[in-house]
């Protein structure tokens, strides 16, 4: 069952006026408490937004936050989130949207001291290639890291992959291996003690960074957030 071609036209205008109704809906609506529902990449929400939350949620502001950890993407012309905070190469707004870039971190491998001293001898890129590398969905973001980095030579990796930045953190932080981070993830293990930066490198790969509907980019919330994730992730 297909819709016809004046099935499509009717759906696609009836759609558009469906959600003019329900934005303006939302905006008069009375609400005893502003609320931001906002969707992020799990590593950053997890392991930098967290526990600054209380910023949003306390004085002088007192929001509701909707914090969703998720790699999906919400429909902002729908009403899904307020905005969106991604890691990406590039600009990461479509039609209608606007970007801007928060912080662009250094990217660096790290490991728990107890695997560094079972493993001493990686101190070269082509030793660490060789080694337990914990990957997120596949062996991309290595492969591109050790190319940033200066080894163009062939790679066969292995290691297990575990998905999501936080993930692989995680299990380096428990010594099963050497993990991709950030300064901006894991700032706070390598102060401690807890990671240790594996081989000296000045690897840049993505940045993070706040999407929104062009029309709402200036609203109070809005600029509030984005002055909030600067103030943070600079920090």
């Amino acid at each position: 069952i297909a819709l016809t071609n004046a099935g499509r036209m009717l759906h696609a205008e009836v759609s558009q006026a469906f959600d003019i109704i329900a934005r303006a809906t939302t905006q008069v609506r009375p609400a005893a408490r502003p609320t931001l529902n906002i969707w992020c990449i799990p590593g950053l929400a997890n392991r930098r937004l967290l526990l600054r939350l209380p910023e949003l949620t306390g004085p002088p502001r007192n929001w509701d936050i909707n914090l969703q950890p998720t790699l999906s993407h919400p429909d902002l012309e729908r009403g899904e989130a307020d905005a969106e905070i991604v890691y990406a190469d590039v600009p990461a707004a479509k039609s209608g949207m606007l970007a801007e870039e928060l912080v662009r971190p250094r990217v660096f491998p790290v490991a728990s001291p107890a695997f560094l001293a079972r493993f001493p001898a990686l101190t070269s890129l082509g030793a660490l290639a060789k080694a337990s590398l914990i990957h997120e969905e596949s062996t991309e973001q290595w492969e591109r890291w050790f190319k940033l980095a200066g080894l163009h030579e062939p790679l066969t990796l292995r290691g297990q992959r575990l998905w999501h930045a936080h993930l692989a953190i995680e299990a380096a932080r428990f010594g099963q291996g050497v993990a991709l981070a950030n300064d901006v993830l894991v700032a706070d293990d390598v102060r401690s003690g807890a990671l240790v930066e594996v081989l000296p490198s000045a690897v840049h790969m993505g940045a993070y960074q706040l999407v929104a509907l062009r029309e709402r980019w200036d609203e109070p919330a809005i600029v509030a957030l984005r002055a909030w994730l600067k103030k943070v992730l600079a920090q």
